[in-house]
């Protein structure tokens, strides 16, 4: 392989292929990345040399330089063309080959796969986009991007599908990037790889991409592959319920000439060919395809009117309700539940279904989309469907009024969200982002601001900050006395510390004059009666020691005094 050095011609390459004429045949497993994974395929990492030449050797994928893409992706774009990264084709994987660091690197993926032997006609259709920088390098040391049909079985390369796009500074159909002049971009376009007649036979496809050869510039590609194997020519069946036929040609050819069996007549030109009344079971129509230069060979497609009895029924669970604010996710299998389960489904903004939804996982304007189900054989079926989009649902809150310690305040009383949407269901949090929830919404007692969040019945949501007051109470009082006598004369016989107040009383130690201890209680309840191990301890002074929580603040407290013990 030869690539030249260019002044960066960025390849963004968004190959989409289509593995058409195997009648009910099944396409390669994981052709088209669908299991979100390089499962079926061989990965390459390695350089350029100076001579052009790709030094790739086989092994694991590689971060960074084997790259998939999915739906999450759906409307990010690349950075120079500005396109989506995920082809819009309805697929749900892609694939980014290479990357934009330079060093020289060269990277590739691989496919082998065997044509059906039941396969008359067999295509492989891509979609790609090109950016490239064009530096000025000599040809065979450019950036480029490949692709190459290799024969297995006779070892040898299928030169009409085998193709590379190098950096120039005078490639047809580029634009210049907005982003960085000199760099030169190629939007959607498609091209037809035509593998009629190889029925049976082994095949491989080998895609790659590679920076220039003195390491200054870079290249890179996004592969997608469409899972649906139909004909080379589509609408070559008679589907249940039509009137009219058209047929489509492979994209990607310059020219289209459409005749009769015996090439009596021409019927048409461009890539479809309109048939009203319709052909009988059996007619024969020739497709004369005239590639542009350098995008393959000149070929003539046979294609031959088939009709089936294939199920055809496309259930649409309409209307598509969601929050504006996470859009419609309109590929929820929920949504075309009760369909054929042969039906391949895609989503398109348009009724006839010609382009594709970049997003169709995020739809984030209400309206009218549509569902298109197709067959292995290329029928199918359009329905709409309607999007309605709501906003986030009204929530008023109003600060309840302030209260003293220790009573307590109600944020989930219904006058707290007087004047709110109705029909909402509501939570309480510590935080705005709604990640700790509140324990005591009921009855919370701490100053503060704590947040409502209101969640309609489409899961839409709303947040609002509520701010509570509890101003704090009295400042409390210690009851106690500074004489007691216990002499079993009725009066003043015990002593004990009470508190007027929020504060609670957690632990008291008494202490002689020598500091020995002659009482404690941990209940803050009971009452000292003089006595230290049932015996009357003598007249004198007394210390105590009181710990507790003063419950406004929440804090720590403690006290000290002194009693007189007289008899």
């Amino acid at each position: 392989m030869r690539k030249g050095l260019g002044s960066i011609i960025q390849i963004l390459i968004i190959l989409l292929f289509a593995f058409n004429g195997m009648g009910q045949s099944a396409c390669p497993s994981n052709i088209g990345f669908e299991k979100g994974s390089f499962l079926g395929w061989q990965c390459y990492d390695g350089y350029i040399d100076t001579t052009g030449y790709l030094n790739l050797f086989p092994g694991p994928p590689i971060y960074n330089t084997h790259t998939i893409i999915g739906r999450d992706s759906a409307q990010a774009k690349d950075y120079y063309g500005e396109f989506p990264i995920l082809c819009p084709n309805g697929s749900g994987y892609s694939v980014r080959l290479g990357n934009d660091a330079f060093g020289a690197r060269a990277e590739g993926i691989s496919y082998e796969f065997t044509i059906p032997a039941n396969a008359i006609d067999y295509s492989i259709i891509y979609n790609y986009a090109v950016v490239l920088q064009s530096p000025g390098h000599v040809d065979y040391q450019q950036p480029r991007f490949t692709a190459k049909v290799f024969d297995v079985d006779n070892g040898t390369y299928i030169n009409c599908s085998s193709f590379e796009f190098k950096a120039s500074a005078s490639l047809p159909g580029f634009y210049t990037s907005a982003k960085s002049p000199g760099v030169q971009c190629k939007s959607w376009s498609a091209v037809t790889i035509d593998l009629a007649g190889y029925a049976g036979r082994r095949l491989r496809l080998e895609f790659s991409s590679n920076d220039c050869a003195p390491g200054a510039h870079f290249g890179y590609v996004y592969l997608d592959v469409n899972e649906n194997c139909s004909s080379a020519v589509s609408g070559t069946y008679l589907c249940p319920g039509d009137t009219s036929l058209t047929l489509t040609a492979p994209f990607g050819f310059s020219t289209y000439n459409w005749y009769n069996a015996d090439f009596s007549s021409l019927l048409g030109t461009g890539p479809s060919l309109y048939l009203n009344p319709m052909p009988s079971v059996n007619t024969q129509f020739a497709l004369e395809v005239i590639p542009f230069a350098g995008l393959g060979c000149r070929d003539t497609i046979v294609s031959v009117i088939k009709t089936i009895n294939d199920p055809m029924n496309l259930q649409i669970n309409d209307p598509v309700e969601a929050c504006k604010i996470s859009g419609a996710d309109i590929t929820n299998s929920m949504i075309t539940g009760g369909s054929s389960t042969n039906l391949s489904i895609t989503y398109h903004p348009d009724p006839a279904a010609t382009s594709f939804l970049s997003s169709p996982t995020k739809i984030t304007s209400s309206g009218t989309y549509y569902i298109k189900g197709t067959t292995q054989n290329g029928c199918k079926i359009i329905k709409p469907v309607t999007v309605v989009l709501q906003d986030s649902p009204t929530l008023v809150v109003h600060s309840p009024p302030a209260v003293v310690f220790p009573a307590t305040i109600d944020i989930t009383a219904p006058s707290v969200t007087l004047g709110s949407s109705n029909n909402l269901q509501y939570s309480y949090w510590q935080d705005q982002k709604a990640t700790l929830p509140l324990l005591n919404p009921t009855a919370i007692n701490i100053s503060g601001t704590y947040y409502l969040k209101a969640i309609s019945g489409l899961g839409c949501s709303s947040t609002a900050l509520v701010k509570v007051i509890v101003n704090a109470p009295q400042p409390y009082e210690l009851l106690v006395a500074t004489a007691f006598s216990p002499n079993n004369d009725g009066i003043n016989e015990t002593f004990k510390i009470g508190v007027k107040g929020e504060m609670q009383i957690k632990t008291v130690f008494i202490y002689d004059r020598w500091g020995k201890l002659v009482f404690h209680d941990s209940s803050g309840k009971k009452e000292w009666i003089g006595k230290y191990d049932n015996k009357d301890l003598p007249v004198g002074v007394y210390y105590w020691v009181l710990e507790g929580v003063d419950n406004y603040f929440k804090s720590k407290v403690m006290h000290t005094g002194s009693v007189m013990l007289i008899r």
